[in-house]
């Protein structure tokens, strides 16, 4: 008791998340339930950049999962009625057969 660690946010999923005050914390925080521990969380210069990347998904994002063994983080995407590479080519082909108009030749991941 009466120890603090500093700790990064990435670890176990949350189950329950609220935000609190209290004499000690009198900024605010979080107090969260994970698995069977109860976790305060303090954030701190919430105004200066978290460590970030973008990353560019041809179609929509619709889950992102941790690998248990690697660590990487893997995201799902998915879209209805979608067409793979090779099916996109042909209809460009054949849109540009019809149109002649070499801006639909220039693929967007060319």
């Amino acid at each position: 008791m009466g120890k603090y660690r500093v700790v990064p946010l990435s670890y176990d999923t949350l189950n329950h998340v609220s935000a609190f005050t209290s004499e000690r914390c009198p900024e605010g925080g979080m107090v969260a339930i994970a698995d069977n521990s109860l976790r305060i969380i303090k954030v701190e210069k919430l105004g200066d950049m978290f460590t970030h990347m973008q990353l560019n998904t041809r179609y929509t994002p619709v889950k992102m999962v941790v690998h248990p063994d690697t660590s990487y983080l893997c995201v799902l995407e998915k879209d209805h009625n979608s067409f793979n590479i090779n099916q996109l080519e042909d209809l460009r082909q054949k849109v540009y057969a019809e149109s002649k108009n070499e801006a639909y030749l220039k693929a967007p991941w060319h």
